[in-house]
């Protein structure tokens, strides 16, 4: 049984490490640049679990409308 839940935590996270570098990809090809590396950062600091999904979403926009601003 402990391995079986293993092997599924394991499965999850490179599930979700795979739609996160779909996304990067997507971004990057959209030209969100800034929106790019704000998630790529927080991917790699673990911000992202500290905020709720309103917040994240807020911070890639905010992130954006700064560069389109600028």
């Amino acid at each position: 049984m402990k391995i079986y839940v293993e092997k599924n935590i394991t499965s999850k996270y490179f599930r979700m490490m795979e739609m996160n570098q779909e996304t990067l990809e997507k971004m990057r090809q959209m030209r969100l640049s800034r929106m790019y590396y704000a998630f790529k950062t927080s991917m790699d600091s673990f911000k992202a679990e500290y905020m709720t999904t309103d917040q994240f979403v807020s911070c890639l926009v905010a992130n954006e409308w700064d560069d389109w601003c600028s």
